[in-house]
């Protein structure tokens, strides 16, 4: 095939490129280089192919992006073994996505699971890891970023440190009390009330019957 000397270089480019983006603009330049005539219709038909294959596939994970509402905390694994890590923790499939809820010492956070990095997944995560590590590890690098496991009526929740339980459980009751329990009380069963920062390794109790 006659083509320019451009077209080649293009091609070595492309051999190279890495990212979907990368090759996606190297084919939009290589189509635009490459002569226009008989002996070049079925290069230009595979190129053009090519191209919209990555498109699409660019669209799919786009969409699957805006696809997963996040769920706080949210937890990203960027692993080549996502199928399997996916398939281990039984998580949904959106596009080349995996996400789902995991469990760890009965507190729920979402995971999101990626062969590449996806930005928009990862600027809303509170933790991205690039490989699997236990729960145990997960739950140790969450504290990092304080954030930790509490209990609300026996019922274990992740919460950020610093937060108030009136802003963790949404109650703004002048009159409300609620009772704390755990290594943290000074005695079990203390008074507490909306102002109160939990801790970890907190559990407080209360009358959920009332409205706020």
């Amino acid at each position: 095939m006659n083509a320019p000397i451009e077209y080649y270089l293009l091609q070595e480019k492309l051999n190279k490129a890495r990212t979907k983006e990368e090759k996606i603009a190297i084919i939009e330049e290589m189509i635009k280089t490459i002569p226009k005539h008989k002996g070049t219709q079925n290069e230009l038909i595979i190129l053009t192919k090519r191209l919209a294959k990555l498109k699409s596939e660019k669209s799919i994970v786009g969409k699957a992006v805006i696809g997963i509402k996040k769920i706080w905390p949210r937890i990203s694994i960027i692993d080549e073994n996502a199928n399997e890590i996916a398939k281990n923790l039984n998580l949904k499939k959106l596009g080349d996505l995996y996400f789902g809820i995991i469990e760890i010492k009965g507190a729920k956070a979402q995971l999101v699971v990626m062969k590449k990095e996806e930005k928009g997944i990862i600027d809303q995560s509170e933790l991205v890891l690039k490989q699997q590590v236990d729960f145990e590890n997960i739950l140790n690098l969450l504290k990092e970023k304080g954030i930790v496991i509490i209990k609300i009526n026996n019922k274990p929740i992740f919460i950020r440190l610093g937060e108030t339980l009136g802003q963790i459980i949404n109650k703004e009751e002048k009159n409300f009390v609620a009772y704390l329990y755990g290594k943290n009380a000074k005695f079990q069963g203390k008074r507490i009330g909306l102002n109160y920062k939990p801790m970890e390794g907190d559990e407080i109790k209360y009358d959920n019957s009332k409205r706020s």
